[in-house]
C-alpha cells in the first residue's frame, strides 16, 4: 500500500513552469533531507507524471508507504508561500487499479566535457594531449529535464538533470531530492 499527495503548478503568461517547479523544488528538496536525516534513510519518492524528455511537466507527486511520513513531512507548511501558484492534495491511498507502471526518476549527471575527458585519455594511454583531443569523439549530450537549484553550503547554482527509466517494482531508498538509482514508484 502507498499513499501520495500531488502538485499542480498553476503557470501564466509571465510565471513559465519550469520557473515554478524551481521553486517548488527547493523547498520540497530541504523537507525531503530533514525527513531523511530524521529517519536516517530515505522514504518519501516523487515523480513527475506529465514527464517529458524536454520538461518535468507541471505535476509532481510525492509517495510514501505509510500515511504518517507523509504527514509529518508537512508539505503544505513547506510550500505555504506557494500557495497562490500551485494545487495540493491531501493525502491519499494510491489505488492499485490505478497503477499502469512503475519508474525510476533519478539524478543524472552529464558526461565530463571533450577537454576533460582528452587529458585523462592522453595520461592512461601515454599520448599527447592533442592526439587524445583529437581522438574524442564528441557525442552530443542527452537532453533532460532539469531544476535549476542553488546550493545552501556553497551558494553555487546548479542543475539537476532528471532521468526516468521505465522498470519493473522495486523497494528501495530515496536521496534527499525525492530520487533514486533503483527504487520505483507507481505511475498512474
Amino acid at each position: 500500500m502507498m499513499f501520495y499527495q500531488e502538485i499542480t503548478l498553476y503557470p501564466s503568461a509571465e510565471i513559465p513552469t519550469s520557473f515554478l517547479m524551481t521553486k517548488v523544488f527547493m523547498p520540497l528538496h530541504f523537507t525531503l533531507a530533514s525527513q531523511k536525516e530524521k529517519l536516517g534513510e530515505g522514504r518519501i519518492g516523487i515523480s513527475f507524471p506529465r514527464y517529458t524528455e524536454e520538461s518535468l511537466g507541471n505535476k509532481v507527486r510525492i509517495f510514501s508507504k505509510e500515511r504518517e511520513i507523509l504527514e509529518s513531512a508537512d508539505i503544505p507548511q513547506a510550500l505555504r508561500f506557494l500557495q497562490d501558484y500551485i494545487h495540493l492534495t491531501a493525502i491519499r491511498e494510491v489505488a492499485a487499479p490505478r497503477i499502469k507502471g512503475y519508474a525510476v526518476y533519478r539524478r543524472y549527471q552529464p558526461d565530463s566535457s571533450r577537454f576533460r575527458k582528452a587529458k585523462r585519455y592522453a595520461k592512461r594511454n601515454g599520448i599527447s594531449y592533442e592526439k587524445a583531443f583529437k581522438l574524442m569523439k564528441t557525442k552530443k549530450p542527452r537532453r533532460l529535464p532539469y531544476v535549476q537549484l542553488k546550493s545552501k553550503t556553497t551558494q553555487q547554482k546548479f542543475s539537476l538533470f532528471i532521468e526516468k527509466i521505465e522498470a519493473p517494482a522495486c523497494e528501495g531508498n530515496f536521496n534527499a531530492y525525492g530520487l533514486s538509482q533503483q527504487a520505483t514508484v507507481p505511475e498512474f
